[in-house]
């Protein structure tokens, strides 16, 4: 008898050992007993079921056998938060959140290791600083959000899957992926944050209905297939696309290059149906790019490949009558610039080449933000020379005015070029701006010694600064001395020289 009273002793902990244990209400500590039903705090092996809101601070290692949020009736958010980034949260089987209520919240710093994660309509949040490991896949389903902070560390074993749903990507942070990422069915949006890389070691797939990419960050892959349904991928102003191999769009699917965006392609590119692209950035091909008849590329940016086939056309050109290796520029703006003289402003700008131009537009501004058109200069339409153009305000605004050059090509699509700026109450009445290559000229229209030039970003802060001891009739400085952006450029001396000019780098 007593042996077997010892035997029963012995059972009962290796049952508990691997039980699924609920949240209980009673309290939101974690590590209270109270917290969870029957009174035993999760342990290694053990399901935590969350039904309640409840709190895990960490402050030594702490490990489970899974996570799940079971279709609760009233929201219920799981927190983990540290006081030790060293310290690491494992779930050695699946994290499962099932039901709209649930909310699985890794705070900062948190490191979590888990084997998988199944967001069936939760919501997964990966605070800032954190990292989180998993082992094997993740998948994700409307209308679910996953969201990762800024300069944080993800790492899936091998395949994301996601069928709709918000997936958000702060900046500074890595996603990286050891298998593929698939968009299947409709209604995923995945954003990444500028500064944060998305890597995908594999095959990517969009497939389905409405699927939305924007990428202001970084997104690598193997290949690339988009096809069925309305799929956008938007390679905003700063992001860039990489892929490796192959990339092939069908059905409705599409993507948009903003200006300062990059997709760069290290094979094929293949546009069928009613595929399109827009390319105000830079679209460059390794390999052949191939538009089937009806297929569209637009934009005011340049495309580049090693060969192009197919009755679809790229800034209104087959693209088979291209030759291989051509960079193709709707214009390709050689200078810009404006000058005083006789108390008019005359404004002069050189194309290197034109495709599809239709016209340029002269815009003015009070404040360098608020434009207004003055002036329309009929285009060349398509060049390959160089070609001069030139305009005269008759009526030029007092004090500082600032200028800048649309073009408009033959499908509407407009390019707005860089801003320069005149002083109509300048001592220096003969200094004009040009924007160059490498750098911004300023011609002086006299010679001067002792020069100051200083520049300004648009909230007043010094960005650069020199002085020019020896005489000269022009200021040059380079672009890498200067920040992107709108700069403000002061040239002054103690004889008479006043300059203050406007550029958008």
């Amino acid at each position: 008898m007593k042996k077997n009273i010892l035997i029963l002793v012995l059972l009962v902990p290796f049952f508990a050992y691997n039980a699924n244990i609920s949240t209980s209400g009673l309290s939101t500590n974690w590590f209270d007993p109270a917290a969870w039903a029957g009174g035993v705090v999760p342990g290694v092996g053990d399901n935590a079921r969350i039904y309640h809101n409840i709190n895990l601070n960490m402050t030594g290692n702490v490990t489970v056998g899974g996570i799940l949020f079971s279709w609760p009736s009233s929201p219920a958010t799981l927190t983990v938060t540290t006081t030790n980034p060293a310290y690491v949260f494992t779930v050695l089987g699946t994290t499962t959140i099932k039901g709209t209520n649930g909310t699985f919240v890794i705070d900062d710093n948190v490191n979590l290791v888990t084997n998988a994660i199944n967001n069936n309509q939760g919501n997964f949040v990966i605070n800032d600083n954190a990292s989180v490991t998993v082992t094997n896949d993740v998948s994700l389903a409307t209308p679910q959000t996953f969201t990762v902070g800024d300069n944080s560390t993800v790492t899936i074993g091998t395949d994301i899957t996601s069928s709709g749903g918000t997936i958000d990507i702060g900046t500074g942070s890595t996603i990286t992926v050891g298998d593929d990422f698939n968009f299947a069915g409709s209604g995923t949006t995945v954003n990444i944050g500028a500064g944060s890389l998305f890597d995908v070691a594999d095959a990517m797939s969009v497939t389905g209905g409405v699927n939305i990419l924007n990428i202001s960050g970084a997104f690598e892959a193997q290949s690339l297939s988009a096809s069925g349904g309305s799929q956008e991928i938007n390679i905003l102003s700063g992001g860039s696309f990489t892929i490796y191999d192959n990339v092939t769009f069908s059905g409705s699917a599409g993507f948009d290059i903003s200006n300062a965006g990059l997709f760069d392609i290290g094979g094929d590119m293949s546009m069928v149906g009613g595929t399109s692209g827009t390319v105000d950035g830079v679209l460059d091909v390794t390999g052949n790019l191939n538009l089937n008849n009806g297929v569209t590329i637009t934009g005011t940016g340049s495309v580049t490949a090693g060969s192009y086939t197919g009755g679809g056309t790229i800034f209104g050109q087959t693209a088979s009558s291209i030759s291989g290796g051509s960079t193709l520029l709707p214009i390709e703006l050689t200078f810009f610039n404006v000058n005083i003289k006789d108390g008019k402003v005359n404004i002069v700008w050189q194309t290197a080449s034109e495709e599809s131009n239709d016209y340029f537009t002269i815009e003015r501004s009070v404040n360098g933000i608020n434009f207004e058109p003055i002036a329309k200069v009929v285009g060349s339409g398509n060049s390959s020379q160089a070609l001069n153009y030139k305009y005269i305000d008759n009526n030029p605004l007092s004090g500082v005015a600032y200028y800048r050059l649309r073009q408009t090509d033959y499908s509407g699509v407009s390019e707005v070029f860089n801003i320069v700026s005149v002083n109509n109450n300048n001592a220096s009445t003969e200094a004009k701006m040009e924007i160059q290559t490498e750098g911004v000229l300023v011609e002086l229209g006299a010679e001067y010694d002792n020069i100051s030039v200083v520049a300004y970003n648009i909230i007043g802060n010094v960005v650069f600064s020199n002085l020019i001891t020896e005489k000269a009739t022009s200021v040059f400085v380079n672009k890498g001395s200067l920040p992107s952006g709108m700069v403000i450029l002061k040239i002054q001396n103690g004889s008479g020289l006043k300059y203050t000019g406007k550029v958008s780098l």
